[in-house]
Formats: C-alpha cells, structure tokens, sequence
C-alpha cells in the first residue's frame, strides 16, 4: 500500500481521497496523516486547498501533518491560513509544525507572534519559531533572539537560535 501510494497515486486522487476523508468521520486519522504526508511529498500546488482544511481536522496530528505538507509545498498563499491556526492552536506538537510552516511559507506578518513564541515554555516551540525568523531574515528579531538565546537551555532551541541570528545578520 504504501509503495502504490508513494510511487502510483496521481495528486489528483490523493487530494479527492483526503477531501473525502475530510467530510467523514469514518476515514481514520492515520489515513489522513498518511495522505498529507504524501501530498506534502509531491510538493503539488494542487494539493493546497485540501491541505488548508485539513488545518481544521479535529485530530492534532492530521493538522501538524496538513501544515507540514504545506511547508514542503512552500505556497506564500497558505500564511494566512497557517497563521490563523496557529494562533487558535492547543497542541504543542502541531503548534511547532505551524511556526516551522510560517517561515516555510515566507509569511512576514507572523513574524510578532513567532518573537513572542521565543518566550514559550515548549523548547521545541521556541526553536521552531526561531528557524522561521532566521527563514524570514527578521531584523526585528535579532534582539528578542539574543535575549532568548542567553537564556536558552534547550540545545536544539539554542541551536535554531544561533543559526537563525548567523542567518539574519548575514550580508
């Protein structure tokens, strides 16, 4: 199943299987996640106003595996809608695929809400956030960032931090 979804499935009846799977409750969310994984593969423009509702399912891991598709897709067009998520967003671990997507997209308006995302609790959070910063060469960040980075514990956070200030004041 997996190689025939990977190599045989066209984008066209992967983005009908998902919006199908969007409209019913009897699709599981593995099936979901499994098809935004494959769309976000294909990096298919197509796919993006399924991916954009897939933003809404009620399974958290359906939506980090819709915003992760739309990073790959790179479509400037999706910030609005990743942002919205975000900001609505409970769960941490699609709350860091959405700040990750944010700088993915190129969406410059997230850029206040990612500098606050440098203060979360969640140290994955706080490296997500920054790598869009770093992504979105965000003057504006580089003294919240130093600020984080001097406090930084996490070393994966710390790391994003140092790539994204190296990124940021790169000539």
């Amino acid at each position: 199943m997996d190689r025939v979804l990977r190599k045989e499935a066209h984008v066209k009846e992967l983005v009908t299987a998902l919006e199908m799977s969007l409209e019913t409750s009897e699709i599981s969310e593995v099936t979901k996640h499994i098809i935004c994984y494959y769309l976000g593969e294909r990096h298919s423009k197509r796919a993006v106003p399924a991916l954009t509702s897939a933003l809404k399912d009620p399974s958290s891991d359906v939506r980090e595996s819709a915003a992760d598709a739309l990073a790959k897709i790179g479509d400037p067009k999706t910030g609005a809608a990743l942002y919205d998520q975000f900001i609505l967003e409970e769960s941490i671990g699609a709350q860091q695929m959405l700040a990750a997507a944010l700088g993915a997209v190129g969406y410059g308006p997230a850029i206040p809400v990612l500098i606050q995302s440098l203060k979360h609790p969640n140290g994955m959070l706080r490296g997500c956030a920054a790598w869009s910063l770093g992504a979105l060469d965000a003057k504006e960040a580089l003294e919240p960032l130093a600020e984080a980075l001097a406090m930084e514990t996490h070393p994966s956070a710390e790391q994003q931090m140092k790539d994204a200030l190296r990124k940021i004041t790169a000539p």
